[in-house]
Formats: C-alpha cells, structure tokens, sequence
C-alpha cells in the first residue's frame, strides 16, 4: 500500500500550497545510471542530458570561492561553475601535459572535456566508455559524443573515461592530500570551522554522489534524489540546472550564507533546493533535440568503426597466418635437435625398477633415442644396476644410476654427521654436481640437503623427547608405535 507524501505545488508565483500526492520513492536509478549501449552506438544529447550541461556550464553567476593555488593573486575571487570546475581539472596533477595545453589553446574544447568529466563525476559514464573509433582493446566500448565533438580538436583529444576518472581523483586542494572530507556532515564540519571552500568542487560531486540517499532526503522532493538531476526525467532541464548549482553552493560555501540559485520555494524553506515543477511529455521531447549535422556525424562514426573492426580482425587473421608456421617449424626444430655425443645413446630396461610419475613425464627426446626413465644420481657410490646411459639432451657426463631406497633410515647423531662447509664451498659443489634436468624430488640427489634435513630431524625429536611431552593414546600397540616413532628419545633419556 502507497503511503501519502506532501508536496508543495506554487497556487500563484508568490504561493505555495501542500498538496496530497501518492509517494512513490525513486530509487531503481542506481542500477540504470550508467550509460549502457553497444559498441559503436552514440551519445545522444538525450543520453547526456546536454541542454542541463549546457545550462550548468553556461550560467554567469560569479558565486563560487575561486580555488586555483595561485599565491601571487592574493585573496581568491568569485568565479562561476564553469571557472570552478575547469580550472580544479586543469590543477590536477594526474592531467596530462598535451590535454591541459589543448585546453588552454582551445576553451571551447576545455569546456566540452569538462561536461564529459562532469558525467564521470557523478557516475553517468562509467570507466568502460572510450571515445577514440581506433581503440582496440576489448574491455571498453567506443561511443561517439556528436553534441561534445564538434571541433576536429574534441574529436582527436577527448580522452576515454578511466583517464578521465584518473584525473579528477588527482582533483584535490593543497591542504587536503590524505585527509579529504568523505561525507556531506564531513563537508560542512569544516565550513563551521572556517575552512571555505572545505573541499574542491570535483570531490564535492563524488560525495554528494556516493551519499546521495541520505543528504537527498534532507534537500529534494522524496521522489527526486540528487543523481535524478542527470538522468531523463520530466523536470526541465533548467530547473535541474538550478538545482544542482543551490547545491554545490550550499556545500562549498556554506549554508549560512544567501544562495543566489535561490527560488521562493527554497526562500520560504531554508534548507531546500529549489522547486523541480513537471513537464509534460511534449514538453520533455522538445529537449535534448539532435542536430542534422550530428547525426551525420554518428553514423560516420559509426562506419568507421565497423571498419576498423574489419581491418582489425583481417590483420590478426594475416598475422596468425604468418606466425603460426614459423611457430611451428621452431617446435619442431627443437624436438630434433642433434646429439652432441658421437656415440649413440643406449637403452637400458630396468626389469626391477618402475620409473616414478614424475620420471615417465620427463621426455625431451624422442623415445627411439633414450629411455625416458633414465635418471642419475649425484654424490654417492652406490654401484649401478645396469650399464651408464647418457641421455643425448644432456650436456653432464655420463654417470651411473642408483635407485633411491625406500627404507626409513634412523636418525643419526651430530656427532656422527660429516663436518659442514662454507656457503661458498656449498654453493660451488651445487653448480659442478647437479643436473637440472634430474628429479628435484629424489632425496639423495644433494647430500648437503639430505644432511640438512636429517640436522633439522634430529632436532625436532630432541625437542618432541623434552618434558612436557604429551602421553601416548592408550592401547595396545601404543609403547611400540611412539618407540617406532620417537627412536631418539630412547637414547636421549
């Protein structure tokens, strides 16, 4: 059941009386904010919301403290919105040098990149967006923007969305570097404290954006937030105007302080933005109208893109084409490569021995050259069950095979074990004695490992034979198995 709302509608231009409406909030926009379309589609003005850019951009209202760090022009001035936010984009330092050039060449095109940063700002474009016809990466699709590119300059220099979205992060005061306000009470904390402007304009939006419901609550119609200001919606496109301007005055200036985007409603009503009256759908249609000319300039765009897209696809087609034999032939070269040995290599089956898992994997020849399960062993003097076999892959000398043994060893004493070396001298052995084409899973591959190991062993059951040490479970076999288990600890008490 829908709950009764009052609203306020003007009886004459001097009156307002509270009407009974059925409240219907809207909140099903933070799903559909984005601009979705496929690639190659365009930015329509409708999509954009042009005529309400153009009318933020274009009023002359000189009511916003001037926030550009220039300390040889004393105390800042009063400029308007489109001063504020051009010039807090230009004093970004994640702007790049050929972007901020061009927009102090060109104003006209610096205000064109300003509304398209206005849009990021509040979440209209997101980061998927790209406005470059040649762009070849598959995480972002191309959209012309006909009503922002009318000049060969916006066209070569409008830059994708996640640059965009880059730069107006680096859009910050000199005071606030780490400690940015991140809520609207953050905001106008610092105003009660003095500091006017409390943040710059940019970080403005990108808070009022992500707190839009509760601070919307507190300015707007409860049907109306502030990101409704952008979208299509029956309010007229100057009248949104007014609105979002109130509202970037009342945090950037302070509440206190007379608003010039004042109308009777918010003079009557301390507090409130502006009146948003409805339009009819005619009225809507009459808005946001496109241009023959950028019509025409969508559907060039367009055609290009789809051409590129064919010349794109044909050159990885080509390329694949040509690369892939040579790919092939390179593979094949080095499966047969010659064998350094003059001798042929023998093969050898071990009739008691089957090769491990990870020994019948290990095939870099052909099997007509060498067996597969051919493995040798470093540093022991075990004799060897069959005849040497020397792999042609190989550039180690022959050397002879010793199956590794299965049996647990016991653990011997430090006093038992060899003298240890130097790092160097370790170092040195490693580099003369192993094969790096043997298992790295054999243990006795590397003595100085295994020595390693058997230390930390010996180790750790001195340690498990030390008080406290916890009671075996109870039961039959419990002595033999901590006896098996521990043969340490025996000799240790």
């Amino acid at each position: 059941m829908s709950t009764p709302r009052a609203s306020y509608a003007p009886k004459d231009s001097s009156h307002w009386v509270e009407v009974e409406q059925e409240h219907t909030p809207v909140y099903v926009h933070h799903k559909i904010l984005p601009i979705k379309h496929a690639d190659g589609e365009p930015l329509t003005r409708s999509d954009i919301q042009f005529d309400l850019l153009q009318a933020i951009f274009t009023d002359n209202t000189q009511a916003f403290t001037d926030q550009s760090p220039d300390k040889k022009r004393g105390p800042p001035g009063k400029v308007t919105f489109c001063e504020l936010y051009v010039n807090a984009i230009l004093n970004s330092p994640k702007c790049t040098k050929v972007a901020r050039d061009k927009m102090l060449e060109t104003p006209s095109y610096a205000v064109e990149f300003a509304k398209m940063c206005l849009l990021v700002n509040v979440g209209r474009i997101n980061t998927t967006l790209a406005f470059y016809h040649e762009m070849r990466t598959i995480l972002r699709s191309y959209h012309p923007v006909p009503s922002l590119m009318k000049t060969p300059v916006s066209e070569r220099n409008m830059m994708d969305a996640p640059r965009m979205k880059a730069c107006l992060k680096g859009c910050r005061l000199p005071h606030e570097k780490n400690n940015a306000p991140a809520t609207p009470a953050e905001i106008l904390k610092k105003i009660t404290q003095g500091s006017v402007p409390p943040t710059s304009v940019v970080n403005l939006v990108f808070v009022l954006a992500n707190h839009v419901t509760p601070f919307s609550r507190l300015h707007f119609d409860p049907s109306i937030d502030f990101l409704d200001l952008f979208i299509p919606i029956n309010i007229s496109s100057a009248h949104r105007a007014k609105a979002f301007l109130w509202t970037v005055f009342h945090y950037l200036e302070g509440p206190e302080k007379p608003n010039p985007f004042n109308d009777d409603y918010a003079a009557q009503h301390p507090g409130k933005a502006p009146w948003l009256p409805r339009i009819s759908k005619e009225q809507m249609e009459a808005e946001n109208v496109d241009t023959v000319p950028e019509k025409e300039f969508a559907a060039k765009m367009k055609h290009h893109r789809i051409e590129f897209l064919k010349y794109q696809a044909a050159e990885e087609e080509t390329i694949k084409k040509v690369e892939e034999p040579k790919y092939m032939a390179g593979r094949q070269q080095s499966q047969q490569q010659p064998s350094s040995s003059t001798q042929p290599a023998q093969q050898y089956n071990y009739q008691n021995q089957q090769p491990s898992g990870s020994q019948r994997k290990r095939k870099r020849v052909p099997s007509s050259s060498v067996d597969i399960s051919e493995h040798r062993q470093f540093g022991t003097n075990s004799p060897s069950p069959g005849p040497s076999v020397h792999s042609t892959y190989s550039r180690y000398p022959p050397l002879e095979f010793s199956p590794i043994s299965t049996a647990l060893r016991p653990v011997r004493a430090p006093s038992a074990l060899p003298e240890s070396s130097s790092f160097l001298q370790q170092t040195w052995n490693a580099l003369s004695n192993t094969d790096p084409f043997a298992d790295s899973d054999e243990e006795e591959i590397d003595e100085r490992v295994k020595l390693d190991y058997e230390r930390r062993l010996y180790l750790l059951n001195r340690i498990r034979g030390k008080e406290p040490t916890p009671e075996p479970e109870p039961g039959p076999d419990s002595e033999a198995q901590h006896q098996e288990m521990y043969p340490v600890q025996q000799a240790v008490a």
